[in-house]
């Protein structure tokens, strides 16, 4: 199997691991996203 068969194998059951942590907490996942969205917006607004 190729490097990246391998890295994309690996994204998909990442992927499907976190969508079924989301779907089991939802509210709390959503909660910590916005906050990394946020931290993200002020990092980037300290650089410009």
């Amino acid at each position: 199997m190729s490097e990246s068969r391998k890295i994309a194998a690996i994204l998909v059951s990442d992927v499907v691991g976190y969508s079924r942590l989301a779907g089991a907490d939802e509210d709390r996942i959503l909660a910590r996203l916005q906050g990394v969205a946020q931290r993200s917006d002020r990092s980037h607004d300290r650089r410009s």
